[in-house]
């Protein structure tokens, strides 16, 4: 029982490690009232940086947990660096998301500096079992084989020149599309990390990666710059070390070297403080202009009082340790679920406490706050844990296949597509719902290593909704199925795109994902619509509805079948509805009005966005093709005045053959939250 008591307890910290956004936050205090954010020590006056912002994670380098971070930053109005398509050679990767991600190889090993120079030593090793070795040479020290700290801190160094070039001091800042060739030119960057990006900071400027004198501000959220006390665990239980070590740290291969150089004794631990186990900014030669660093939350004690190392009983420690860096003035006795307050404190940084802990800091108002305070941004930031709102579709922008679609050696297939949504957009389930049905491509046949490719918003799925979901990643499905008038349709390809990053790939215009299945078919699509990551200051609510139309000229005697077609929102992407959506009315004569009654739209729309509103009134003649009335189009570039929740609209719009008659409303919506 006492085995799995701490593989249990050891699995929770990892998750917390694991999936840094998706944590529950929650805080106590003897009133039941949240606890305020406060500062221990030292504050210096907030000031407006111009220089651009480095967003680095924590353990599993997973950049898109700092999405929030980094849009939330950017509404503020900083110089924001966004490292998609940046390059390391040192791990021969490309990162993919705003703020950079990195994965370790196996090309290095957990910190162990046998002969003390400073660099850890690469070779000299006997395997035990799994990733898990031994030195030989130095008293059997235990090592992990993947890159360690150490050496990850080479690709943070690749990313940062690949997407930076250092200017002289006092050069102005100058933006990518300025300099024209793909990097920022600036004297200096500012560098947020979360969790081990604390380290990894430190540990590039111990190194001299990169020098102190190019870090205006260095912010470090919960690192644990003390170690972390439950990667000790195994440490005082015998029977169980070795399950431990070669059974769930080495389960997560390459990060298991990282995971074991963040014991509060290792190797690592003792290099980076120069094995005086006193860790404090002078550390490094160069420093900053500045360095903060935020403690996490405390947690009850009720549920972390047996917890071990939920406080590593600093400061008092710190306090007869003669350093030149100032004391806390209270014991920082708060655990975030994963490293203690004290163990975040860094001898002679600013330090803050945030309301979050270590899974929710990244999305919590309290840190974001606290970020913008340092930053001296002049803003404030509302709300609690950040869900994403709004709607959003699929558009099909095109489609290839390397085979004749029938299968027939002439002739090619007519494909349409069935879309799918994962909303919760977890890699581990498939909880798809259909968005779109027999979605008609418009492509007609088309043959083997033939591409069709749309430019315009034409083959849209039904819009969906993202409101209730917490998650910042949704899942798309897509199927492409061969319209056989011979026999059944046939399913043709299946494309899967996982992890698409609603709050930043939804709101960025134009950006178009690329699929291809193991036969080297291609589906172009793209989501469009928001996230509430646009801040909501920047959005209205807008429902637009058909009430009638009124018939003057019936194109066909005895009576006609009328369908419409509409199209509505955001003027560089409308909305389409086609006949399928919106039914067909039979038998109208000359002079009669059908009443539509039907919602063109219903959505967000970003302020900045021209607003278009059109509706075709059409006939179904049976005899030749479709006949079209003259349409109702309304554009309109400053729609600003039209938010107040009235009905706007026209009463009716005479078109000559037929009358429209349209309403729309805009109104600001519900904040859950604002930058104000």
């Amino acid at each position: 029982m006492r085995k799995n008591k701490y593989y249990l307890l050891l699995s929770i910290a990892i998750g917390f490690l694991l999936i840094p956004s998706g944590f529950i936050a929650f805080s106590y205090s003897p009133n039941g009232e949240m606890e305020n954010p406060n500062s221990t020590i030292d504050l210096k006056t907030a000031y407006n940086s111009e220089y651009p912002i480095v967003l680095c994670p924590g353990w599993l380098g997973q950049g898109i947990s700092m999405i929030k971070v980094w849009n939330i930053l950017d509404e503020a109005g900083f110089n924001m660096i966004n490292f998609n398509g940046a390059y390391s050679p040192t791990a021969d990767k490309t990162v993919s998301t705003k703020a950079i991600t990195y994965s370790p190889t196996y090309n290095g090993w957990s910190f162990n500096d046998r002969d003390t120079d400073g660099i850890p030593e690469s070779s000299g090793y006997t395997q035990i079992k799994g990733d898990k070795y031994k030195d030989t040479y130095n008293n059997n020290e235990l090592v992990v084989k993947g890159d360690g700290i150490w050496w990850i801190a080479e690709q943070i160094r690749d990313y940062v020149f690949d997407k930076v070039t250092f200017t002289a001091p006092g050069s102005a800042v100058l933006s990518p599309s300025e300099t024209g060739d793909g990097t920022w030119h600036t004297p200096k960057i500012n560098l947020i990390t979360h969790s081990m990006g604390g380290l990894l900071s430190r540990t590039l400027l111990k190194r001299n990666l990169l020098s102190g004198n190019k870090f205006e501000h260095i912010i470090n959220i919960q690192a644990p710059h003390w170690g972390v006390p439950v990667a000790d665990w195994g440490a005082g239980m015998p029977g169980i070390i070795q399950d431990i070590e070669l059974g769930i740290i080495n389960s997560f291969g390459p990060w298991a070297a990282s995971a074991w150089d963040m014991q509060t004794d290792s190797q690592f631990m003792k290099w980076l403080s120069d094995y005086d186990f006193i860790h404090e900014v002078t550390d490094v030669a160069i420093q900053p202009d500045s360095w903060s660093t935020i403690a996490g939350h405390p947690w009850p004690d009720i549920f972390f009082s047996n917890f071990p190392g939920n406080d590593m009983n600093k400061p008092e420690d710190f306090q007869n340790t003669g350093t030149t860096g100032p004391a806390l003035t209270t014991d920082l006795t708060g655990f975030d679920a994963l490293v203690p307050q004290d163990g975040s404190w860094l001898i002679g940084s600013n330090t803050y406490i945030c309301e979050d802990n270590h899974g929710t800091a990244l999305m919590g108002e309290s840190t974001l706050n606290i970020l913008l305070d340092i930053l001296g941004s002049g803003y404030h930031f509302e709300g609690d844990n950040i869900p994403l709102v709004g709607n959003a579709f699929v558009n099909i922008m095109g489609f290839s296949t390397t085979e004749n679609m029938d299968g027939w050696p002439d002739y090619g297939g007519e494909p349409y597509y069935k879309i799918w949504i994962d909303a919760d957009g977890d890699a581990y389930t498939n909880d798809y719902i259909s968005i779109s049905d027999n979605l008609d491509s418009g492509i007609g046949d088309l043959d083997a290593g033939e591409a069709y490719r749309e430019t315009g918003d034409i083959c849209q799925s039904d819009m969906f909704s993202l409101d209730d979901y917490e998650t910042p990643f949704i899942n798309i499905k897509i199927e492409v199925w061969d319209d056989d008038s011979l026999n059944a349709d046939d399913l043709w390809a299946t494309f899967e795109v996982k992890g698409i990053t609603l709050s930043s790939d939804i709101d960025q215009d134009d950006f178009e994902f690329v699929a291809e299945d193991a036969d080297g078919n291609k589906i172009w699509f793209e989501v469009n619509g928001f996230t509430n990551d646009v801040a909501k200051s920047n959005v209205a609510h807008l429902q637009v509805h058909l009430d009638h139309i009124k018939y003057n000229d019936n194109y066909e005697s005895g009576g006609a079948e009328m369908f419409i077609k509409t199209w509505a929102g955001d003027g560089n992407h409308p909305k389409y509805y086609d006949r399928d959506d919106l039914g067909t009315v039979d038998g109208v004569d000359d002079g009669e009005t059908v009443y539509w009654d039907v919602e063109m739209f219903k959505g967000y729309i970003k302020k900045d966005a021209p607003l278009k509103i059109r509706c075709e009134a059409w006939e179904d003649d049976s005899w030749s093709s479709d006949d079209d009335y003259p349409a109702f189009n309304w554009w309109s570039e400053d729609w600003d005045g039209y938010i107040d929740g009235s009905q706007w609209g026209w009463f009716p719009w005479d078109a000559n053959d037929c009358e429209y008659q349209i309403w729309f409303t805009l109104q600001n919506p519900e904040y859950a939250f604002s930058l104000s």
